[in-house]
């Protein structure tokens, strides 16, 4: 789920495109995980157990700190508990780094 997340964003992602990511219909999708949001935060936290420096991690941490953490108390709890325990001032360059090559605008190609 990871990925439709990361290529449209939380917002964007409709429950569509998670039915064709998963293979599964919308009715067991609510069963299995309740709402979209949860599908969110449960991903996040998988790539951030097996995965924590990739850019997909990041991307996804992105996604929660601007689409989600400003109205949705328990995410951005659950996204500074995680920020104040990397213990290092790399992790704020990691994600401007990676913001910066998300947005494209370094790109020479276009």
């Amino acid at each position: 789920m990871g990925e439709i997340f990361i290529e449209r964003g939380y917002e964007a992602t409709s429950l569509d495109d998670l039915e064709r990511e998963t293979g599964l219909l919308r009715g067991s999708l609510y069963r299995e995980f309740g709402s979209k949001r949860t599908m969110f935060e449960l991903t996040l936290k998988e790539y951030l157990k097996r995965k924590p420096n990739n850019n997909m991690t990041l991307d996804l941490l992105l996604i929660g700190f601007q689409e989600l953490s400003a109205r949705d108390r328990s995410l951005r709890t659950f996204l500074k508990e995680w920020y104040d325990s990397q213990c290092n001032s790399s992790v704020s360059e990691l994600l401007g780094n990676r913001l910066i090559e998300r947005s494209k605008i370094l790109d020479e190609s276009e």
